[in-house]
Formats: C-alpha cells, sequence, structure tokens
C-alpha cells in the first residue's frame, strides 16, 4: 500500500490511527442520541481491520454514513436493509485537481488519504452489529486494505462499506467509486 501524509487536524491515537481532535468531537466520536450507540471501540478497529504496518489512516465516529441524510437513514431502519456501519475510504485527490488549480499552500492538503468511519447502531441492535462485524465485516474491510491493486486504482476517490441489518446482524460489503 502508499504511504500518505495526515491531515492536520488530526492527532496521534491509538497505534496507527489518527483520531481527530475537532473541538466538536470526543475523541474522534460524535455525541449520539441516548439509544444509539458505536459497534466498535478504536482499540477493537486497531486489532481487527487495521493491518499491521498500515500507517496514516484516520478514525472518525459518525451518527450516520455521510452519503446518507437522517431520513434516508430512518428509511433503511424501518425497510429492514442494511445500513452502513462501517466504511473505509480512499481518496486522491491530486489525481482530479491539477496542481496548477490551487495555490501552493493548498498542495500539502491534496495528499492521498485513507480513512475509516464507524456509523453509530440502535442500542437495541449494538451486540448483533458488533458481532457481524467481528465475525466476518472487520476481516473483509480488512482484506480490501490488504489488496495488492496496480497504480491506476490510485486515482480518484474508492469506499468499501459495510453494511449491517440491526434486526438481524445480516451483513454485505461493497466497493464502490
Amino acid at each position: 500500500m502508499r504511504g500518505c501524509a495526515r491531515a492536520p487536524q488530526l492527532s496521534r491515537g491509538v497505534s496507527g490511527i489518527y483520531m481527530s481532535s475537532e473541538p466538536s468531537l470526543s475523541r474522534g466520536k460524535q455525541r449520539l442520541p441516548q439509544n444509539w450507540s458505536y459497534p466498535l471501540s478504536a482499540r477493537e478497529v486497531q486489532e481487527q481491520i487495521v493491518p499491521p504496518g498500515f500507517e496514516g489512516l484516520s478514525l472518525r465516529f459518525l451518527r450516520r454514513s455521510y452519503g446518507l441524510s437522517a431520513s434516508q437513514h430512518a428509511s433503511l431502519l424501518r425497510s429492514g436493509r442494511p445500513i452502513p456501519i462501517l466504511e473505509v475510504w480512499y481518496s486522491n485527490p491530486r489525481s482530479t485537481v491539477p496542481s496548477t488549480a490551487l495555490p501552493r499552500e493548498f498542495n500539502s492538503s491534496l495528499e492521498p488519504s485513507w480513512s475509516i468511519y464507524v456509523c453509530a447502531v440502535p442500542k437495541a441492535s449494538r451486540e448483533l452489529c458488533r458481532q457481524a462485524l467481528l465475525h466476518g465485516g472487520a476481516q473483509a474491510a480488512r482484506k480490501w486494505l490488504m489488496t495488492k491493486r496496480p497504480d491506476t486504482w490510485f486515482q480518484g476517490f474508492k469506499i468499501f462499506k459495510v453494511g449491517v441489518v440491526p434486526g438481524t446482524g445480516n451483513f454485505e460489503c461493497k466497493e464502490a467509486g
């Protein structure tokens, strides 16, 4: 895998993972409503997903996937379809933004980066979702991180998503981007 520079708003957390230090976040975690919880801890992400020697990942804990509005998220929950609870992102903005398009001081923010996002689940389903991640979803994400890829793959933006049906613990994995 290729190395990447860490974003300036991140601080060193669990070995190999950078956690957000923005004032609105607590240890990289968004505050959650009372009946919601995160299915994995930062330590579990490090142990279960991050391959040995893979440095520079940022880790964030979110209420829901960036790709979903609150109403879309609620609709997935009501319908019994999988909700995204773990996402691994690769982004290489240098491949899509010409270096001449930005002033020199912004060029460092165009470094390729890897990020892991853990999304909240209803507290009543936390253990089912956690077990789905620990018994399949996390291994799939780790395998995706470790996959050997041609140089052309590192262009643009890629996402690996693990979705879980909170009521059953069934999960699905897919790559997008």
